[in-house]
Formats: C-alpha cells, sequence, structure tokens
C-alpha cells in the first residue's frame, strides 16, 4: 500500500508542477522583450472594397492555392536542363568533390563551375547526336 501511495503523491506532485507552469506561461501574455503590443486591429477599408480587391486578385492570378507560388518572377521562363545534362553536372561535380555532405559548404571555384557546365554541354551534344 505505501508503494501506491508514494507512485500517487510523485504522480499528483508532477501533474501540479505541470499546471502551475502552464498557468504562469499564460499569465505572462504580453510580458517579456520580445511581446507584441496589444492593439486592436481597425480596418480603413469597408467590406466591398475588401471583396473588389480580392475578385481583383483572383483575376490577376495573385491568390495561391495550394502548394503553388505567388512570385511568378522567381520561376524559370527558359526551359530547365535535361536529366543527361544534371547527371553529368553531378558527376562533375561529384568528380571535383565540390559538394558538401552535411553542414560542410563547399563553394566551387568560377574553374570548376566552368568544367561542370561543359559536362553538361557535353552531355547535351551527346544526346543530340544519337538522335
Amino acid at each position: 500500500m505505501s508503494k501506491f501511495l508514494m507512485h500517487a503523491t510523485v504522480a499528483a506532485l508532477v501533474f501540479s508542477w505541470a499546471g502551475g507552469a502552464a498557468h504562469a506561461m499564460s499569465q505572462r501574455g504580453g510580458e517579456g522583450e520580445d511581446a507584441q503590443p496589444r492593439t486592436p486591429f481597425v480596418s480603413t477599408l469597408t467590406r466591398a472594397e475588401v471583396q473588389a480587391e480580392a475578385h481583383r486578385a483572383r483575376a490577376a492570378g495573385e491568390v495561391t492555392h495550394g502548394d503553388h507560388t505567388a512570385a511568378p518572377e522567381l520561376q524559370s521562363r527558359a526551359p530547365g536542363l535535361t536529366r543527361a545534362q544534371v547527371v553529368a553536372e553531378l558527376r562533375e561535380a561529384l568528380r571535383l568533390g565540390v559538394i558538401g555532405q552535411g553542414d560542410t559548404l563547399v563553394v566551387p571555384t568560377p574553374q570548376q563551375q566552368a568544367l561542370i557546365r561543359m559536362a553538361g554541354e557535353r552531355a547535351l551534344a551527346l544526346q543530340m547526336a544519337s538522335r
């Protein structure tokens, strides 16, 4: 019986401490150096103006859906590399030892970048010649 009482006491202390810590954290709310001031938000636009702006943004394609991006300027318009080019460039980068591992950052020299790019160009030339 005393073993049960000891375990029950320990459990009660743990739950009491956890509840007290949670309560203390919730009371901190607006305190601290990184806390934002609590000012109510007041819109300067009417509901109709907000709806009109939302309609305009949807029509312009500025509203994102799912994983689509709203920054078309970041998307490349030029055709990408072929798979053969990517594989050739990767192999050349591995050969040159410019692929970092983990947190290691390896910056290839301009000469190494040129060698990697030329490997991709050779792969593209071979691919075009075989067609």
